[in-house]
């Protein structure tokens, strides 16, 4: 959980003018999406390292199950992204990307499934 709102604390967008359209609003966001590789790559990598060099050194691991190992390394992974995040962010190129502002269903107004997973794909690049 720190380490999504960390990702989402990091974010950073510029939303444009709405422009009326039939059944709703077409909304432009300049998204300056953040790297999710190079130094958060890295980051995760040396996370795994020291965690099995860890829990190696640690007597408890014999009477730790499978998904107890697996839980404890993705902790120490998730938490070294975030303080990556909060202390070295790394943005790729700006992208434009057009949502429509709709009513869906009465009374509440939103943008779509797609234009969310549109949007969220454009806030976290891999490549």
């Amino acid at each position: 959980y720190d380490m999504i709102t960390a990702m989402f604390s990091k974010v950073q967008y510029r939303v444009g003018s709405a422009v009326k359209v039939d059944g709703g609003y077409d909304v432009p966001v300049t998204v300056i999406p953040i790297q999710m590789t190079g130094e958060l790559e890295t980051a995760a990598q040396d996370a795994v390292s020291n965690g099995v060099t860890e829990l190696l050194n640690d007597p408890a691991v014999m009477s730790m199950t499978e998904e107890e190992l697996t839980n404890r390394l993705l902790i120490m992974v998730m938490n070294a992204i975030k303080d990556e995040l909060e202390t070295n962010p790394t943005y790729g190129e700006p992208t434009e990307v057009t949502v429509r502002y709709q009513e869906l269903e009465e009374g509440l107004w939103g943008i779509n499934k797609a234009d969310g997973e549109k949007l969220g794909s454009a806030i976290f690049r891999s490549s």
